[in-house]
This record gives C-alpha cells, sequence and structure tokens, in this order.
C-alpha cells in the first residue's frame, strides 16, 4: 500500500538489489517504517542494520512500525518499543483491528501469527538509535 519510489533506501551489491526500506507518511501525520526487506543470500550480514541506520539518519521525529512480535527483538535494537492498544495513533488503531483479524484466522489453520506496532520515540537533535 502507498508504495512510492521517491521514499524507497536501497542496498545494492554486484549490481543488483539486494534489499529495500521506507519511511511513509499516513495521513494522520505519523511516520511509518515499511518495507525492510533483504534477499536471503544477503540476510545476517548488516544489509538490514546498514538500511535501518540510513532511515533513522534521516527521520529525527517519532517512527512507527508492524512487524511480527516474535521479531520485536530486531527493532528494539534501534530503539523501537512496543506501544500498547491505548497509545496507537488513529492509522495504527485501523491496522491493529485488521491484524486482530488476520491473527484469528491464523489461529484457525494452526499457525498464529501476531502483529505488533511499535514506536521509536523522536529526539530533537538526536537522530541515532538508542
Amino acid at each position: 500500500m502507498a508504495l512510492h519510489w521517491q521514499r524507497f533506501l536501497l542496498a545494492e551489491a554486484d549490481g543488483r538489489i539486494i534489499g529495500t526500506v521506507q519511511v511513509k507518511p499516513h495521513g494522520d501525520g505519523t511516520l511509518e517504517l515499511a518495507s525492510l526487506a533483504v534477499i536471503p543470500t544477503w540476510q545476517g550480514q548488516g544489509v538490514g542494520t546498514a538500511l535501518m541506520q540510513a532511515a533513522l539518519d534521516r527521520e529525527t521525529g517519532p517512527l512507527y512500525l508492524t512487524c511480527r512480535s516474535e521479531i520485536e527483538g530486531y527493532y528494539a535494537r534501534f530503539g523501537f518499543r512496543p506501544l500498547r492498544r491505548d497509545e496507537l495513533t488513529p492509522y495504527f488503531r485501523r491496522l491493529a483491528r485488521i491484524a486482530d483479524g488476520v491473527s484469528a484466522l491464523t489461529r484457525l489453520i494452526g499457525k498464529p501469527v501476531r502483529m505488533s506496532v511499535m514506536v521509536r520515540p523522536g529526539q530533537p537533535g538526536e537522530n541515532r538509535p538508542v
């Protein structure tokens, strides 16, 4: 959704794109870190970390993201923390309702998936992860 190539940062090796990340603005004013992906043969080699750092270096305000609950620890390394339901912004409240439906369906087929919404609070004058 809302994929605009101008917002993407790319990692490249040997003339091929090996990873991506973007920061998407939403109508409620929030910014979402999204589309972090690294091709499997390059995973575990710091490509995702480099993309994350490049995206975080460009943004000093709060950044939100959604992820599978089991990988919250990866994003916590960059200063993100899970949000409680009462902390969700309008966009992420709507997204959380959709995620709840997906979670319910995945439980029915025996492969439950839980989603988390996380935030990295903005730090005026500071653009490095905690």
